[in-house]
């Protein structure tokens, strides 16, 4: 269960999130402390960003925490992602 605490954090971590992305003038870093912050919410571990092509089909993997490195910048279809999800 969700704390009141975090509860009232929640709206100041957007904020955060919003001001550092008009801050920055690199999209990467944005999506990298997107995920980060993503990461920090209650049962949200592992989290990612993951980019649609345009073909609709495959997805390329922007951001991540808690996952292998290697995952990072690869494409992947929605079939495996689907099967890294369900490990």
């Amino acid at each position: 269960m969700v704390s009141l605490e975090r509860l009232i954090e929640r709206p100041r971590d957007l904020a955060k999130s919003g001001e550092f992305a008009l801050r920055s003038g690199d999209l990467q870093e944005v999506l990298d402390d997107a995920s980060h912050r993503a990461s920090e919410a209650p049962g949200t571990e592992p989290s990612k960003v993951l980019e649609v092509h345009p073909d609709g089909q495959s997805l390329l993997v922007r951001a991540g925490v808690g996952w292998s490195p290697s995952l990072l910048g690869e494409d992947t279809t929605q079939d495996c992602l689907d099967a890294r999800l369900a490990l």
